[in-house]
């Protein structure tokens, strides 16, 4: 992963639940946390303890490493940054659970004279005034719910928030609305990044040039292959995105209604906007921390929003930490025998059940050797890029230019 801790962060809650053998389609949607759905059954929160790691990578090798952490250590060391990214699993009670537990921790980590700020993917730009509203004691968190269109924009349980909205009121700490609204998203599903108007362009987007040179990078062409690709074969299959002209399709694509370029703008509009939104609230706050409440696909391999972020920072991807929640296996890239991108058809599932417990060894710890822990980013020609569309197999790459 990338950063100057030469780490990434899980967090995992306890206790873990068991899994069910078999999960339908829109289970194992749910379980890879793809924003875009109407919301499901949660889970139950966890005990406010954790176990966390640092996951290191080697260069030489790619092989990476896992050191536990106390909870104390991880709190201290995300103490240190300038930002924070919380990747969350929507549905998911148990992580909202864990995003509250460090808000108020690092509240009493860096004390009460350092600026603190919760950044939320779940709510609109145009909305920051009712944010405002509320941690000023204006709103209720009901009135909240109502104000920034809620049920709407974003359709994940409200309720299973709330902690985390409590816990950012109580540690006196600024709530920014990240996204992008809807009004400048649509006509990007519809026509690329090509349709954004230059003013939204200007909003969302701190550096065009440098967004442009960092598409071309390996880094984020395989974070498109093992993140971005899954999550569009995903949405393909049960028919959830907007309309527009099924002809620009390609390959086995045929039943989608969103070109998958223009999936991949809207993604990249949204990072854009997530880190800007960061990155402004840490320019007016020198000393400030912000911790953003995202999902897990815009942390993964630091290529979503954090390493836009990392532009704007004295530090670059020093200044920031990435910690991945209750970590699934959906979260990675998985083993020979699992994971979106391999598997007998372009849907195979195996290995994303939300209610799976982590392999442990006799030990009792994470056996975090089942996964590939995001450090592996040269595509494989032969498995990687081409979910949802087998045309495409093998292009790689390639895939992104066009």
């Amino acid at each position: 992963m990338t950063g100057s801790m030469n780490a990434k962060l899980l967090l995992l809650a306890a206790p873990f639940s068991a899994a069910a053998a078999i999960v339908s389609r829109r289970h194992a949607l749910r379980s890879y946390g793809a924003a875009s759905l109407a919301p499901q059954a949660v889970q139950a929160a966890p005990r406010p303890d954790w176990e966390s790691y640092a996951v290191r990578g080697d260069s030489a090798t790619m092989i990476p490493s896992v050191a536990a952490l106390a909870s104390d250590s991880l709190v201290t060391a995300l103490s240190t940054k300038r930002a924070v990214f919380l990747g969350e699993h929507h549905d998911a009670a148990a992580d909202h659970a864990l995003q509250a537990e460090v808000i108020s921790r690092l509240r009493t980590k860096i004390g009460a004279a350092r600026p603190l700020a919760v950044g939320l993917e779940m709510v609109q730009r145009r909305f920051q005034p009712q944010l405002d509203a509320y941690v000023a004691g204006r709103l209720t968190e009901t009135q909240l719910r109502a104000a920034v269109d809620w049920d709407r924009r974003w359709g994940w349980p409200f309720q299973t928030y709330v902690p985390v909205l409590k816990a950012a009121k109580k540690a006196r700490a600024t709530l920014l609305a990240l996204n992008a609204d809807d009004e400048d998203a649509a006509p990007v599903s519809a026509g690329g990044l090509a349709a954004l108007a230059p003013d939204a362009r200007r909003r969302y987007v701190s550096d065009p040039k440098a967004s442009e040179a960092f598409a071309r990078t390996v880094a984020f062409k395989s974070y498109v292959g093992y993140t971005i690709r899954p999550s569009y074969a995903a949405h393909v299959a049960l028919g959830i995105l907007p309309a527009t002209d099924p002809s620009a399709c390609v390959g086995n694509d045929g039943a989608c209604t969103t070109t998958f370029k223009n999936f991949l703008a809207r993604r990249i509009l949204w990072d854009e906007a997530l880190s800007k939104a960061c990155a402004d609230w840490c320019r007016d706050h020198e000393n400030g921390l912000c911790v953003a409440i995202v999902g897990a696909d815009h942390v993964k391999y630091g290529c979503g929003a954090p390493a836009r972020l990392a532009r704007s920072l004295p530090n670059g991807l020093g200044d920031l930490a990435t910690v991945l929640l209750n970590e699934r296996p959906a979260d990675t890239k998985g083993d020979a025998v699992g994971g979106v991108e391999r598997g007998a058809a372009p849907f195979a599932f195996d290995s994303f059940a939300a209610d799976r417990s982590v392999p442990r060894g006799a030990d009792g710890l994470v056996g975090f050797r089942n996964y590939v822990l995001q450090l592996r980013f040269a595509p494989d020609p032969a498995v990687d890029d081409w979910v949802g569309n087998e045309r495409d197999r093998g292009r790689g790459p390639e895939l992104v230019a066009e």
